[in-house]
């Protein structure tokens, strides 16, 4: 009792300590991570203390603390005294990112072969083997794959080193290790990653060689990256003599749109429409898989818009929201709608690209995607979009559409940020319901604020910040918002936990 008294009393010393220096944004970091650091210190659960303290050590290793050893120190302290052996190895994942954040490859390893559970143990593997792939060490990043034991997981890394093989030209070692991965998402991804190669180097009979090499059903998906290959090396006829051999419908139309954006990249826009024409004239030939077929048409009109073809991207996403309207909810149903939003954002129809996007089921990514097509907008003033940013009912809604305002300002480089939309957006967080992302929504604001020059107003949203994870009854999630808040002040425009553009 005596020592959890303490914890409670440095706690508050911390808390009234860094109120006074919140008026100096260059303190903001430090300020935020220390009463995550403080909040900690009272979380009696093991499990959610070291949980808590994982994502405090990742956090300071984007503000170069040189106290992140210690805090790792203390998750792994914290380890030990979780009894469930499920809770213990999914932290114990979370401590290895930490380290490989912290760039200690050796503890992160060392770390993981603490770890039980194949599944968690695999994982975490996963993360140390793609950092030696990104350093270049493809024999570490082997050795790392041949200690994990999950096999969906063990057949990620393989599936990565046999792309960097492939690319290198070293072919026979990569037809090699295709042979290792039985996962059946990452073999055909494998061997597209091979065909791809071959055709590059002018073996179109080898590249072929490799459809069989997988199960009927992926045979598309690997014809598919054969096609494209050759239309990149500038022979379409052969592109489309692959694309026939698809038995797939709609995976023919998808792969057809692919294949149409490049023509229209290329300068042939006649062709392009004629081949996105041809396209959608197989989605609704097929009958049956209304989730597959509303999909489809969304992402051809996506291609479309991409192309610069907005006259026929907007009917075709138009028919696709049709068509995903009567669907029931799902992932697929979600997937759909985000396509059809972001493809009329980029075809200039904001008005559909909205409503498609008000049609999500879920409420954060609802929000997310109404934020990015806000921030899309190419044909309106800051003054309009900030205006019409506020007619939502719902504030959660509303507060992602003013951070979209705000991620248009940055995208044009002819302005800068708007201190009306930045107080539009600020009254915006004030009224949603909900407190977790309230904090690091106002410490982007505070940041944003100081960009326009105003660090008094900046300090004053800040230590709106601060209140608002005050607010926060439980310990872990106080901390947790001192954590995004970190992550917020880290150049970052966030909102809902991403930032503008991810």
């Amino acid at each position: 009792m005596q020592h959890r008294k303490f914890r409670l009393v440095a706690a508050l010393l911390a808390l009234l300590s860094f109120t006074a220096r919140a008026d100096d944004p260059q303190q903001w970091r430090s300020i935020a991570l220390s009463r995550a650091l403080a909040a900690a210190e009272t979380i009696e659960d093991p499990y959610r203390r070291a949980e808590t303290l994982a994502s405090i050590a990742r956090v300071q290793t984007l503000v170069a603390e040189s106290a992140v050893d210690r805090t790792i120190h203390q998750a792994l302290a914290a380890v030990t005294q979780i009894r469930e052996p499920a809770f213990r190895d999914w932290v114990l994942n979370d401590i290895v990112l930490a380290q490989i954040a912290a760039d200690d490859l050796a503890g992160a390893r060392e770390t993981a072969n603490r770890i039980e559970a194949k599944r968690q143990q695999g994982a975490a593997l996963v993360q140390i083997a793609t950092v030696q792939l990104r350093g270049g060490n493809v024999a570490a990043a082997q050795q790392t794959a041949a200690t994990i034991r999950d096999q969906e997981a063990k057949s990620e890394i393989l599936r990565q080193i046999v792309a960097i093989s492939a690319s290198r030209g070293e072919l026979d070692a990569a037809r090699d290790m295709l042979r290792d991965i039985d996962d059946l998402f990452y073999q055909p991804l494998a061997a597209g990653d091979i065909a791809v190669a071959e055709i590059r180097a002018g073996r179109n009979d080898k590249a072929n060689a490799m459809v069989a090499r997988v199960r009927r059903a992926d045979r598309g998906q690997v014809l598919g990256r054969i096609a494209l290959a050759r239309a990149d090396k500038g022979d379409m006829n052969g592109a489309i003599e692959t694309l026939r051999k698809i038995d797939d419908d709609l995976l023919r139309a998808v792969m057809q749109g692919r294949l149409a954006a490049t023509r229209a990249v290329e300068g042939d826009m006649d062709a392009a429409r004629k081949m996105f024409a041809a396209a959608i004239d197989w989605v609704q030939a097929h009958s049956g898989e209304p989730e597959r077929r509303a999909l489809t048409l969304a992402q051809i009109g996506r291609l479309q818009a991409v192309s610069g073809d907005s006259q026929s991207a907007v009917p075709t996403l138009t028919r696709a929201l049709r068509e995903a309207e009567g669907l029931a909810k799902s992932d697929r149903r979600e997937d759909t709608l985000d396509h059809i939003a972001r493809g009329l954002a980029r075809a200039g129809d904001s008005t559909g690209a909205l409503q498609a996007a008000l049609r999500m089921n879920d409420r954060i990514a609802r929000a997310l995607l109404v934020r990015d097509v806000v921030s899309m907008q190419t044909d309106a003033s800051s003054a309009s979009a900030s205006a019409s940013a506020a007619e939502f009912d719902d504030p959660m809604i509303e507060a992602a559409a003013q951070f979209g305002v705000l991620g248009m300002q940055l995208l044009r480089t002819t302005s800068s940020f708007s201190p009306e939309t930045i107080e539009s957006a600020r009254r915006a967080v004030r009224n949603i319901e909900e407190k977790q992302p309230k904090p690091a929504a106002f410490a982007a604001l505070a940041a944003a604020r100081v960009k326009t020059g105003d660090v008094e107003q900046g300090s004053s949203i800040f230590k709106e910040a601060l209140d608002a994870a005050d607010a926060i009854t439980r310990s872990d999630q106080r901390a947790a918002a001192y954590v995004d808040m970190v992550t917020a002040l880290n150049d970052r425009l966030m909102f809902l936990g991403k930032a503008v553009g991810e």
